[in-house]
């Protein structure tokens, strides 16, 4: 402590230069971008993974952009415009293919609009047969169509230019349209995610510096505050960019994150004084233990996220702890520097201190009714449900739920899989007319699954010409060369239907009961790599908390050398996240991919106060003098963590607004036992310090 005592008291200029600079070059070498990629949320080390990667190089694979519309909107004004935006998707860079109806099915083209009577004998036909690959570009009662672009995934830098070209396209020809497909998607949850950062970080700001300069009575201190802050910020966001990844949605946690980790620390660095005078080396003397361990937990928390099987996350479980420290070494060293060289050394005025007044009777009935609410959460931990679907990142009034709503409602399902029938006995192919009949008494037995709202196989595509061919349509091949496999697509309704488990677990008994012998299946696709890899995920979790919280308390334990003070620690933590995960199921919030990681996360945050409270508690040998000294930091920090992790609930994505409200409900009761159960729990009169 000496050291940094030295360095902020002697070379205060020097410390801020080399903190500004390396953000400077961090800045000028990282490009910060914004994207969301499907694989990212794949385990791509997974055998799973290496069957997809397989299938695709077999039979091809596409991204898709779906732009759906009323038939009755191509009429002599807008047919001629309509077939002209057609070719000029055909002819943009990363497309692969577009599909649509009029041509397709019904024969017009850019001088002849849909003519009404081959309409009519389209809705006969598909009405009399069971739905098929013309679903997904015009529904069964032929008053809804849909324009379908498949997409290059090589070159996922174009797609956004080719979905502004449709939307700018029907948009000039009048023709309201719903979106749909991955492309759009992703385009959406990117746009979403550069909309809450920039929200997000506005609230955090004026949090940090409201709070902050009504605390301290000084708004130089809480922009000094803020200013290490971002710069903690910009270390983590190139450390992010630097491991390959882009701005993502788990970047939404990294914000509010760093800025509880920098603004703590803060607190008690610049709330520990000797009588009503601020002074570096006192400060730092006092709160360096605590606030290292406070560090270390908060990091090793966020640590869990590096076991996970999907990219994206695991590389998060790097890029949090590294904003953790960032944010913690930038408090203690860069803030008093600025702040020294900003004031001239003037001293800092005299804390608005406050702490809620909570008699000792209070004090005992709270802790007992968390004691009671903890216990029954933990009774209620089995009901807690699991939903890892990344369509309910949207809420239901959202434009992307909408339109897939409707999409589902007229046309097709929004959820594919892809089931790839293989034979076994050599000589044999899957276009035999014993194996024929067998894929096709398979096929017949899907399309009775509820959700099913469409088969799409290669099987009857022989009459077509209007499309690549008969072994070619919707920008993959539906029998691989030597027609050994067939791939057949599901088209499965997403929204207000059950668990991709259980359809899977249907196709799985279909495939059971009929006389596939000779024959074997696989179900893949990049959704249901997606879920499987999130089964994966709660199970690491539910092995990994535990060795987390075990690691934790082995710190604190050699820490505070008590078994006592170890077992408040313990009672103080434990309590609010189980009250958190009961909250989960009064809330009825499902647990996901983001809010998985709430209980890791809060355990390394709500931790810091206690470990704050416990180290003044051993120095001083009194729970009220404990209190006393660090009360107001405790109450001062609580509120800034509540408030900062509650900016994520203005979000347009449902997880982070979940992850948001349930890490509020976690620092809130935390709050409670720490002033409430541990005064309670502690011994009375003095300990040994």
């Amino acid at each position: 402590m000496n050291l940094a005592s030295r360095l902020v008291n002697d070379h205060a200029a020097a410390v801020v230069t080399v903190f500004v600079l390396v953000a400077v070059i961090g800045g000028a070498l990282t490009d910060f971008r914004i994207g969301h990629s499907y694989t990212d949320w794949i385990d791509t080390g997974g055998e799973p993974y290496r069957r997809y990667a397989a299938l695709s190089r077999e039979f091809g694979s596409s991204e898709t952009l779906l732009a759906v519309f009323e038939l009755r909107r191509l009429e002599r004004a807008t047919n001629a415009g309509y077939f002209a935006l057609i070719e000029r998707l055909r002819s943009l860079d990363g497309v692969l293919g577009v599909y649509e109806p009029a041509g397709a099915l019904l024969g017009a083209s850019a001088d002849y609009p849909p003519d009404p009577g081959d309409i009519d004998t389209l809705r006969d036909a598909l009405e009399r047969k069971p739905a098929d690959f013309r679903s997904a570009i015009i529904s069964r009662d032929t008053t809804t169509a849909a324009v379908l672009v498949l997409l290059d995934p090589d070159l996922a830098n174009r797609h956004a230019a080719v979905l502004e070209a449709v939307r700018t396209g029907f948009s000039t020809l009048g023709i309201p349209v719903d979106l749909g497909g991955t492309v759009y998607f992703s385009e959406t949850l990117k746009q979403a995610i550069a909309t809450d950062m920039a929200r997000v970080n506005t609230l955090l700001m004026i949090v940090a510096i409201g709070l902050l300069g009504y605390f301290f009575r000084s708004v130089v201190l809480a922009l000094c505050v803020a200013c290490g802050i971002g710069l903690s910020v910009l270390y983590a966001l190139a450390v992010c960019m630097a491991l390959g990844l882009t701005i993502n949605l788990l970047t939404l946690l990294l914000l509010p994150l760093v800025f509880c980790v920098g603004l703590t620390t803060a607190v008690h660095l610049f709330s520990r004084r000797a009588g009503e005078r601020w002074d570096y080396a006192y400060a730092i003397h006092h709160i360096a233990r605590p606030a290292a361990i406070a560090a270390v937990t908060t990091a090793l928390g966020c640590a869990a996220f590096a076991a996970a099987p999907q990219p994206v996350i695991a590389r998060m479980g790097i890029v949090l702890p590294c904003g953790v420290l960032f944010s913690f070494v930038s408090t203690l060293l860069f803030v008093p520097s600025l702040l020294r060289l900003v004031t001239r050394g003037r001293p800092l005025p005299p804390l608005r201190g406050y702490t809620p007044a909570i008699a000792p009777r209070g004090r005992r009935r709270v802790g007992m009714a968390l004691v009671v609410l903890a216990l029954g959460a933990a009774a209620l931990l089995p009901r807690i449900t699991l939903n890892p679907d990344a369509m309910f990142f949207f809420a239901d009034d959202s434009p992307v739920i909408r339109s897939y709503a409707r999409i589902e409602r007229d046309l097709t399902g929004m959820l594919v899989a892809d089931l790839v029938i293989r034979v076994v006995n050599d000589g044999d192919t899957v276009v035999d007319d014993a194996n024929t009949a067998k894929v096709r008494h398979v096929i017949d037995e899907l399309r009775r699954i509820p959700e099913m709202s469409a088969v799409v196989s290669g099987y009857g595509l022989q009459r077509l010409t209007r499309f690549a061919g008969p072994a070619a349509l919707l920008g993959g091949t539906f029998f691989n060369a030597d027609e050994r496999a067939t791939r057949i697509t599901l088209r499965i309704r997403n929204l207000g239907g059950r668990s991709y488990d259980a359809i899977a677990a249907d196709v799985a008994a279909i495939w059971a009961a009929a006389d596939t012998r000779g024959l074997a299946y696989e179900l893949s696709g990049t959704i249901p790599l997606i879920l499987e890899a999130q089964d994966r995920l709660l199970a690491l979790q539910s092995v990994l908390l535990p060795l987390v919280v075990g690691t934790i308390c082995a710190i604190l334990f050699a820490v505070f050398r008590s078994a006592r003070m170890l077992a408040l620690a313990v009672a103080a933590n434990f309590i609010p996240l189980l009250v958190t995960a009961g909250a989960m199921v009064w809330l009825a919030i499902p647990i996901n991919s983001i809010n998985l990681f709430v209980s890791s996360v809060m355990i390394g945050v709500i931790v810091d106060d206690t470990v704050h409270l416990l180290h003044a508690y051993q120095a001083c040998g009194s729970m009220d003098a404990a209190l006393a000294a660090v009360g107001p930091a405790i109450w001062i920090t609580s509120v800034i963590v509540g408030l900062a992790f509650a900016s994520l609930i203005v979000s347009e994505l449902v997880p982070i607004r979940e992850f948001g409200l349930l890490s509020v409900i976690a620092v809130g009761s935390a709050w409670l036992c720490d002033v409430c159960l541990l005064p309670a729990l502690a011994p009375r009169g003095r300990v040994a310090p």
